[in-house]
């Protein structure tokens, strides 16, 4: 079977009574952090099962249009660790965790906001 692009679009008027689609791609955030974790998407808590359970990876849809993915992990002791992967809806890597995102022990007001600067 094929797999199809999924995506949301809504109708704005625009001049002269004409319309404009806009469509958002959806998008699929697979995560898990030792032990808990918290997702933040541009700023907004965002509510998944499993995220106290680093055995078990938790799904959360995403549009296309966000700007910053922020995840909190608290680690209750032992080796600590994060894996994240945000998927298009053709299941290909739109991102991943790696060595350019930006991580710290220290928590910063507005952190979580699009505009943030380190």
């Amino acid at each position: 079977p094929s797999k199809k692009t999924v995506k949301k679009c809504s109708k704005i008027e625009g001049e002269l009574g004409k319309f404009d689609y806009q469509c958002k791609q959806e998008y699929t955030l697979r995560a898990t952090c030792d032990n808990r974790m918290t997702v933040y998407v541009d700023g907004v808590q965002q509510q998944a099962g499993r995220m106290d359970n680093w055995r078990e990876e938790s799904v959360l849809p995403v549009s296309s249009s966000f700007k910053v993915i922020a995840i909190e992990c608290v680690d209750l002791g032992g080796e600590e660790g994060l894996l994240a992967s945000l998927h298009n809806a053709v299941g290909e890597d739109v991102l991943a965790t790696d060595s350019t995102w930006s991580c710290s022990d220290k928590e910063e007001e507005g952190w979580t906001e699009p505009d943030f600067e380190e």
